[in-house]
C-alpha cells in the first residue's frame, strides 16, 4: 500500500440562486473542495469555464458566463470531475431594447416592450412584440420616452410617455390615440379589468378610463429614478418607489386608496409582476447585486430565484413562462424551470 489518500471527487449541493442570467452571480454550495487546489480551469459552468471570485471548503462564488449552452455545472478538483448539477440560464428572446420596467402580456400571449429612448427623443419603434422563437418586430412607432406598458380586460394596449405625459392606446395598426394627458412623468402603468392605474413620480397614482375621465387614488413617497406598479390576480394593487439612499419600499393599495406598507428595506425595487398562484415577483438590485425576489403569497419573506444584472421587471404568461427585462434584452423562462425554482429554493 503507497499510503496515499484517495481523492475525492467534490460534491456540488445546490447552486443559488437557481436561475441565472449571463453576468449574474452565484454561490455553490459544496462538499469537498479544497481551494488552494481549484485553478482558472476547474469551474465548467453550463458549457463554458468560468471564474472562480472566492471559494472555501463549503462554497464557491462565481458570474455566470455570457457565453452558456447547455445546463451542467460541475467543477474538476485534482482532477476529478465532480457531479453534474442542472443550472437554468434563462434564453434571450430579445434584445436591441430600451425598458425601464416589466413588459406587458396580451391574453393570446404576445409579449411587448418598449424602446423607451432619452426624453424627448421620438423612436421609429417605439413598442416591440416579441416572439418566443422567432425574434422582435415592430407593434407602434412614432413616439416619445415610452416607459411603461399594460393590457386591459378588452386587450386594449395602453403607453405612457414619461417626456409628453401622455396615455395612449395603442391600435394594432401601429397607430395610437390619445387618452389623456397633464401627468407629470408617467412611469407606470397597470390593470385590473377595464381599469388604468397610472403612476407618477411625484408619487401620484390615478385611475384613467379609456374616455380619459381620470381621478387620484393614492400618494406613496415620490422618487427621482422611478416608480412601479403591479396588479395581483385579486385585484389587489402593488407600487414601489425607488430612493437613491436609505430603504426603499412596496405598498398595496385598495381599491379605495387605502396604503399599506407590505415590505421595506435597503434595496433597490424595481419591476414587479405576479405569477399564476398570485405570488410576487420583484426585480431588485442589493449591493450592487441584482435579482428577483419572490414572495409567497401572504408571506413577506422573500426567496432570491434569479440572479442577473440590469433586470428592470418581468411579467408571466397564460402558461406561467415568465418574461424578464433587463435594460436592453428580453430572456424568457419556462414554466417547468419555475418550478425546479421554487423547489430547490424550498428545500434551503
Amino acid at each position: 500500500m503507497s499510503g496515499e489518500l484517495e481523492e475525492t471527487p467534490v460534491v456540488i449541493r445546490s447552486i443559488s440562486p437557481p436561475i441565472g442570467l449571463p453576468g449574474g452571480e452565484v454561490t455553490l454550495f459544496c462538499d469537498g473542495l479544497d481551494p488552494l487546489s481549484l485553478d482558472d480551469e476547474s469551474l465548467h459552468f453550463c458549457g463554458s469555464v468560468a471564474m472562480i471570485e472566492g471559494a472555501s471548503p463549503q462554497k464557491l462564488v462565481t458570474h455566470i458566463p455570457e457565453n452558456t449552452w447547455s445546463n451542467e455545472v460541475s467543477i474538476i478538483q485534482h482532477g476529478i470531475e465532480s457531479n453534474e448539477y442542472r443550472f437554468i440560464v434563462p434564453r434571450c428572446v430579445g434584445n436591441a431594447l430600451h425598458s425601464m420596467t416589466s413588459p406587458a402580456v396580451t391574453r393570446e400571449n404576445e409579449v411587448l416592450a418598449t424602446f423607451c429612448g432619452m426624453p424627448g427623443q421620438l423612436t421609429p419603434v417605439s413598442v416591440f412584440l416579441i416572439h418566443s422563437h422567432h425574434g422582435k418586430q415592430s407593434f407602434s412607432g412614432g413616439l416619445h420616452n415610452i416607459g411603461a406598458l399594460t393590457v386591459d380586460g378588452n386587450q386594449r394596449v395602453w403607453a405612457a410617455s414619461r417626456s409628453e405625459g401622455v396615455l395612449y392606446i395603442l391600435k394594432p395598426d401601429g397607430g395610437h390615440v390619445v387618452i389623456a394627458d397633464g401627468f407629470e412623468n408617467p412611469c407606470a402603468l397597470a390593470a385590473f379589468e377595464d381599469e388604468i392605474y397610472c403612476a407618477e413620480l411625484s408619487g401620484r397614482i390615478s385611475i384613467v378610463q379609456a374616455d380619459g375621465r381620470k381621478e387620484l387614488l393614492a400618494e406613496i413617497e415620490p422618487s427621482e429614478i422611478s416608480i412601479h406598479l403591479a396588479m395581483s390576480r385579486t385585484g389587489l394593487l402593488y407600487a414601489s418607489s425607488t430612493q437613491r439612499i436609505g430603504e426603499n419600499a412596496i405598498w398595496n393599495i385598495s381599491r379605495n386608496g387605502t396604503v399599506k406598507e407590505f415590505v421595506r428595506a435597503l434595496m433597490e425595487f424595481h419591476g414587479m409582476g405576479f405569477d399564476a398562484t398570485n405570488a410576487l415577483y420583484v426585480a431588485v438590485t442589493e449591493r450592487g447585486s441584482g435579482g428577483i425576489d419572490m414572495y409567497h403569497v401572504g408571506s413577506t419573506e422573500r426567496q432570491r430565484v434569479v440572479s442577473g444584472q440590469d433586470i428592470v421587471g418581468m411579467a408571466f404568461d397564460a402558461h406561467n413562462d415568465m418574461y424578464i427585462a433587463t435594460f436592453n434584452k428580453m430572456y424568457l423562462v419556462h414554466n417547468r424551470h419555475l418550478m425546479m425554482a421554487w423547489n430547490a429554493v424550498r428545500k434551503k
